[in-house]
């Protein structure tokens, strides 16, 4: 952080390798082989500029990304091609408050590059093992990615607004528009996935996902009791999700990844729409006992099919979550001087 007269410059900048090696050839003398070998190098930057106050408007403008590259020519099994990609994003976000009244906003446009290598492989004459092969080694050889360069770009942003009614009581609105580009497995997975066994397929003509959202808020406090609750509606268009694909008999469809038959999803993109519901209430029974609850409530509808493709399996988007509720006991202990900072003990269901 470099601080000025009236403000302040915050820099953020990380460096991190994974190497992710998934070991499938248990036979002896392969058993060290790495079925799947995934290097990936990634950069991330994040730099804000926090102006001086005027007129009680707080103002930050930044830039922030990354940079990332993935190499998988080291492995036997391939469900996603090397590539590169780079993401900046440019933003401006404003606060201010008004007696009783508190705003917030920000506008923001992010990039996103990605080129993917292709990939050729052959079978080891030894091992039988696919290997990446490159130069005159491809004559012959399985294409299982091709190269693909592509750009994304997208607006987001929101507005908020809160009005403190009095000590205890406060409502909140805020609207907002979303932005979400593609990734790595959504676009270009072709394979077989090590974790879920299933083969994957992507889809090189996605769009980014862009959402619409409201949601509405309350909540009090006072010394025994703290509780909110909200409700939010948010619209996703080219919303992407993993869909099973079903042969004609109406079973799995299968795709054969050596001598193994494996379920196929599908990324597939749609227009969908999320809603639902969340609250809290915090006992305070004394200084040091608490009994905490939460609940919380979303529902998804698939607005992608209609007519006759608009099934009980099909009209509701996979993956959502159930009821989910949380209770939680917790006692703080009294301060040991010299021992323990903040103990406490809790039991949560």
């Amino acid at each position: 952080s470099f601080f000025f007269s009236n403000c302040r410059l915050d820099a953020n900048l990380g460096f991190q390798q994974s190497n992710r090696r998934e070991y499938s050839h248990p036979e002896q003398p392969y058993q060290d082989v790495p079925g799947l070998f995934l290097q990936l190098n990634t950069f991330n930057y994040d730099i804000k500029y926090f102006l001086p106050e005027l007129h009680k408007w707080s103002v930050a403008v930044g830039i922030n990304g990354m940079y990332q590259t993935n190499d998988v020519t080291k492995g036997t099994e391939f469900v996603i091609p090397s590539y590169q990609q780079f993401d900046i994003g440019s933003f401006v976000t404003l606060k201010k408050e008004i007696k009783n009244w508190n705003f917030s906003g920000g506008l923001r446009w992010d990039s996103r590059s990605f080129n993917n290598k292709e990939l050729y492989t052959k079978a080891n004459a030894i091992s039988s093992f696919d290997e990446a092969v490159t130069g005159n080694d491809t004559i012959g050889a399985n294409q299982v990615f091709s190269n693909y360069f592509t750009v994304f770009n997208g607006f987001s942003g929101s507005l908020g607004v809160s009005y403190v009614f009095n000590k205890q009581w406060a409502v909140k609105l805020n609207v907002a528009r979303g932005y979400r580009a593609p990734n790595i497995s959504e676009i270009s997975a072709n394979g077989v996935h090590p974790g879920t066994g299933f083969f994957q397929i992507g889809n090189g003509n996605f769009k980014p996902e862009f959402s619409n959202q409201i949601d509405v808020g309350i909540s009090y406090s006072s010394k025994k009791v703290e509780a909110t609750a909200s409700v939010f509606v948010n619209r996703i268009d080219n919303y992407i999700y993993n869909q099973r694909l079903a042969a004609a008999n109406g079973s799995d469809s299968l795709s054969q990844s050596g001598s193994q038959n494996y379920p196929t999803y599908k990324f597939r993109q749609g227009s969908v729409l999320l809603y639902g519901a969340e609250a809290s209430i915090d006992f305070h029974i004394t200084q040091q006992l608490h009994f905490d609850n939460s609940i919380s409530l979303l529902y998804g509808d698939n607005n992608s099919f209609t007519g006759a493709e608009k099934t009980a399996a099909t009209q509701y988007i996979p993956f959502m979550p159930p009821l989910r509720y949380i209770a939680e006991l917790k006692y703080e202990m009294p301060m040991l001087p010299k021992l323990f900072d903040k103990p406490y003990a809790k039991v949560q269901w």
